[in-house]
Protein backbone atom coordinates (compact mmCIF):
# COMPACT_ATOMS: atom_id res chain seq x y z
CA UNK A 1 0.00 0.00 0.00
CA UNK A 2 2.85 2.39 0.74
CA UNK A 3 4.32 2.06 -2.74
CA UNK A 4 0.88 2.83 -4.20
CA UNK A 5 0.59 5.96 -2.09
CA UNK A 6 4.12 7.02 -3.05
CA UNK A 7 3.37 6.48 -6.75
CA UNK A 8 0.07 8.40 -6.56
CA UNK A 9 1.77 11.25 -4.71
CA UNK A 10 4.59 11.40 -7.24
CA UNK A 11 2.16 11.44 -10.15
CA UNK A 12 0.02 14.13 -8.54
CA UNK A 13 3.02 16.37 -7.91
CA UNK A 14 4.57 15.95 -11.35
CA UNK A 15 1.26 16.28 -13.23
CA UNK A 16 0.38 19.63 -11.67
CA UNK A 17 2.11 22.94 -12.09
CA UNK A 18 3.64 24.62 -9.07
CA UNK A 19 0.98 27.34 -9.05
CA UNK A 20 -1.87 24.84 -9.13
CA UNK A 21 -0.30 22.68 -6.44
CA UNK A 22 0.46 25.59 -4.10
CA UNK A 23 -3.04 26.99 -4.58
CA UNK A 24 -4.59 23.63 -3.73
CA UNK A 25 -2.46 23.25 -0.61
CA UNK A 26 -3.19 26.85 0.39
CA UNK A 27 -6.95 26.45 0.01
CA UNK A 28 -6.86 23.22 1.99
CA UNK A 29 -4.91 24.88 4.81
CA UNK A 30 -7.29 27.85 4.89
CA UNK A 31 -10.35 25.60 5.02
CA UNK A 32 -8.80 23.55 7.82
CA UNK A 33 -7.95 26.75 9.71
CA UNK A 34 -11.52 28.02 9.32
CA UNK A 35 -12.95 24.70 10.50
CA UNK A 36 -10.73 24.71 13.59
CA UNK A 37 -11.61 28.34 14.40
CA UNK A 38 -15.34 27.62 14.10
CA UNK A 39 -14.97 24.56 16.32
CA UNK A 40 -13.06 26.64 18.86
CA UNK A 41 -15.86 29.22 18.98
CA UNK A 42 -18.47 26.50 19.50
CA UNK A 43 -16.43 25.03 22.35
CA UNK A 44 -15.91 28.46 23.88
CA UNK A 45 -19.67 28.93 24.26
CA UNK A 46 -20.27 25.47 25.68
CA UNK A 47 -20.69 24.74 29.37
CA UNK A 48 -19.11 21.29 29.36
CA UNK A 49 -16.30 20.67 31.82
CA UNK A 50 -13.93 19.24 29.19
CA UNK A 51 -14.31 22.16 26.79
CA UNK A 52 -11.41 24.09 28.39
CA UNK A 53 -8.96 21.25 27.65
CA UNK A 54 -10.36 20.94 24.14
CA UNK A 55 -9.73 24.65 23.57
CA UNK A 56 -6.10 24.21 24.56
CA UNK A 57 -5.78 21.21 22.26
CA UNK A 58 -7.21 23.18 19.33
CA UNK A 59 -4.58 25.88 19.86
CA UNK A 60 -1.93 23.28 19.03
CA UNK A 61 -3.37 23.04 15.52
CA UNK A 62 -4.49 26.63 15.08
CA UNK A 63 -1.24 28.44 15.89
CA UNK A 64 0.92 26.71 13.23
CA UNK A 65 -1.84 27.11 10.63
CA UNK A 66 -2.07 30.82 11.43
CA UNK A 67 1.68 31.18 11.02
CA UNK A 68 1.60 29.30 7.71
CA UNK A 69 -1.33 31.43 6.54
CA UNK A 70 0.59 34.60 7.44
CA UNK A 71 3.67 33.46 5.52
CA UNK A 72 1.60 32.55 2.45
CA UNK A 73 -0.20 35.91 2.45
CA UNK A 74 3.09 37.79 2.95
CA UNK A 75 4.82 35.90 0.14
CA UNK A 76 1.91 36.37 -2.28
CA UNK A 77 1.85 40.08 -1.45
CA UNK A 78 5.62 40.32 -1.90
CA UNK A 79 5.48 38.53 -5.26
CA UNK A 80 2.74 40.87 -6.47
CA UNK A 81 4.80 43.92 -5.51
CA UNK A 82 8.01 42.62 -7.10
CA UNK A 83 6.32 41.67 -10.38
CA UNK A 84 4.92 45.15 -11.04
Amino acid sequence: MTSTVDEVTRLAVTASSYGQLSTTVGITAILLLLALLVQKEFLRTSTWSWSRKSLQALDIGIVPLLMAFSVVIFMRFLIDILHR
